[in-house]
């Protein structure tokens, strides 16, 4: 394992967000989700999936609009999941490149990576998740992150690189150790390790208690067939045999660092770049993470 240097530029302190900001869910909704696990938890957990599986809208950035607009657009639909995504390209080379919104996102959210990509020499995909941005339908799993990434890999691949921010990148890095999709480098942005945690984190921000995430991570190993613990970070990086980049800011209020350490000592090629006062969101967009990510790509 190479540890690249804590050597970013420590920004101004931005003030301690309270949790309930990660997941920004209405005070009514969590009103009710407190009275329903007092009559029925089953229920409550119910309740609380409902939400789980939906995006909290988010108005999309002129920049976003403007780069959507120079983007040759298609619909590519996923068998699997029987859902329809939209998909981007921009440029034309043989270096190709996929970058991957996290949730809530869109597929022009990392638009400044996309810029220096293009810069670069690539030509670079990207696609609105299941339920974000222009893909239809209302609800979406991390499950169907991954499948997306699964087909982009067979419809525009293999791409020489994949970027993911956030969920994009957990999913990324499934679809790199479990499911065949294999660039020649992997880079991710703010991913968290725990699925399990994600699922807690969620319960605590509607009002409920463990158990109500306990019930959750059941159901949805029953219903999808899956193993939560073999969609974590650290299962799927010691699964990996191509260099990975892991990059994970300090000041993070919605994935710890520490679940960065955990993914990045499991990679048999990894390095780890920890920053310090750009958080969950503004480190995709900071000059300093663009060119180490270039220079990653390139070395």
């Amino acid at each position: 394992m190479h540890f690249i240097p804590y050597r970013m530029k420590q920004t101004t302190k931005q003030p301690e967000r309270k949790r309930n900001t990660i997941y920004p869910i209405p005070k009514p909704i969590v009103f009710t989700a407190r009275i329903l696990e007092r009559i029925s938890p089953s229920t409550a957990a119910s309740f609380s999936r409902f939400f789980f599986k939906r995006p909290f809208s988010r108005k999309i950035r002129p920049e976003e609009k403007a780069w959507r607009a120079k983007a040759k657009q298609a619909d590519l639909h996923i068998e699997s999941i029987g859902k329809t995504i939209k998909t981007y390209k921009w440029g034309d080379s043989p270096r190709r490149a996929l970058v991957v919104h996290g949730w809530s996102g869109h597929g022009t959210s990392l638009w400044k990576l996309i810029q220096r990509l293009l810069e670069a020499g690539f030509e670079i995909y990207s696609f609105d998740a299941p339920a974000h941005g222009q893909s239809p339908t209302s609800s979406t799993l991390m499950l169907e992150f991954i499948e997306s990434i699964k087909k982009m890999h067979e419809a525009y691949g293999p791409f020489e690189v994949i970027i993911g921010h956030s969920m994009g990148g957990i999913s990324a890095l499934n679809a790199a150790g479990s499911h065949g999709v294999v660039p020649k480098k992997l880079i991710t942005i703010g991913i968290p390790d725990s699925i399990k945690r994600i699922f807690y984190q969620f319960a605590e921000a509607m009002g409920l208690s463990p158990k109500i995430a306990e019930k959750n991570i059941v159901y949805l190993n029953k219903v999808y067939g899956m193993d939560i613990d073999k969609i974590s970070g650290s299962y799927n990086a010691k699964r990996i045999d191509i260099p990975v980049l892991v990059i994970h800011d300090k000041d993070d209020k919605e994935v710890p660092y520490t679940e960065a350490l955990s993914i990045a000592k499991n990679l048999k090629h990894g390095q780890l770049l920890l920053t310090k006062g750009f958080g969950h969101r503004r480190i995709i967009r900071m000059p300093e993470i663009l060119n180490t990510i270039i220079e990653f790509i390139n070395n």
